[in-house]
């Protein structure tokens, strides 16, 4: 075959494949159609969205993984106390300490608000989240401690702001490292649901294979009260200012994966639509007025949190 020939010859099998091609792109035009759409989509959401929304947020995902010996401070070792400090904060800077929390930057889990750290304020030795109505969102605070332990005894002196629109929760939690939830499961040390007084509150202890174990702290959470918790393999007592308010042995309730403390002041609704005129005067008893003067604002206050480890070996003559 001559060198025409076969150029003529290839030329006829390209515009025959094209015209093939053609063909079969008009004939399948909506699928084409769909999986460019599908695909532009799928750019706007990754690239455009990331940028106008939360896609670079801070939550619970954010949460390091259980370690896997969780760091332990070891002064006080050499303590005949039963239990050694390893993790503390008092409050007593002027911002909160994000080498010890992360805050949390992201839509609220249940979706009724924002998570900004703007909520978040260190005053007068208090940690203080306030929730605020803004246009039609609830703008609130979370945060989570870096320290990550599993059994010992969790601590925190706190208080909540009433809320006469049933719209808030305060809440100090035990969360699963890694966020590693339901299965790592969840232990509420306080949390005064939404009633409009905060009395009662509660604590709570549960996994995913368990029914959630309930005590009942017939006292009001707009008041100080210290509570803690001791988690040990065996079981989970809460204590609430020095004495015992209940205690969970269910092992199926118990969680044994490190935890990591959380403070947060929870949306349970998308709207704060306070109509109490009188506010919250309850301030508190570091002489400070902080009060909720604001229809639309409610405060959580924290003085202290501290953890602790069992100590398993005391030293001679304790």
């Amino acid at each position: 075959m001559s060198d025409r020939s076969t150029l003529a010859s290839t030329s006829h099998r390209g515009r025959d494949w094209a015209g093939r091609a053609r063909t079969f792109v008009r004939s399948n035009s909506s699928v084409f159609g769909a999986f460019l759409v599908i695909g532009a989509l799928f750019l706007v959401e990754r690239y455009v969205g990331a940028w106008l929304t939360d896609a670079a947020v801070i939550d619970e995902s954010d949460i390091p993984a259980a370690a896997t010996t969780p760091p332990l401070d070891t002064d006080g070792a050499a303590s005949c106390e039963p239990w050694v400090l390893t993790f503390s904060d008092d409050f007593d800077g002027d911002v909160v300490d994000d080498d010890r929390w992360i805050r949390f930057d992201s839509p609220d889990r249940n979706g009724n608000g924002v998570r900004r750290p703007s909520a978040i304020t260190v005053e007068d030795g208090l940690l203080v989240i306030t929730a605020r109505q803004i246009d039609d969102e609830i703008v609130s605070g979370a945060m989570a401690a870096r320290h990550q332990q599993r059994y010992g005894r969790f601590e925190a002196r706190i208080r909540t702001e009433s809320d006469p629109s049933e719209a808030t929760r305060g809440m100090i939690i035990t969360w699963p490292a890694g966020n590693e939830h339901p299965e790592g499961g969840q232990n509420d040390l306080y949390d005064t649901l939404t009633s409009a007084n905060r009395e009662p509150f509660y604590s709570y202890i549960h996994r995913p294979d368990s029914t959630p174990r309930e005590v009942a702290h017939n006292a009001s959470g707009e008041e100080w009260h210290e509570l803690a918790m001791e988690w040990t393999p065996d079981a989970i007592t809460i204590l609430r200012d020095g004495k015992i308010a209940g205690t969970v042995t269910d092992d199926k309730a118990i969680a044994t994966t490190p935890h990591v403390l959380t403070i947060q002041l929870v949306a349970d609704q998308a709207m704060m639509d306070n109509d109490d005129d009188t506010g919250n005067d309850t301030g508190n008893d570091t002489g400070n007025d902080t009060g909720n003067d604001a229809d639309s604002e409610v405060r959580m206050y924290v003085d202290w949190v501290r953890t602790y480890r069992a100590n398993e070996s005391p030293p001679d003559g304790c």
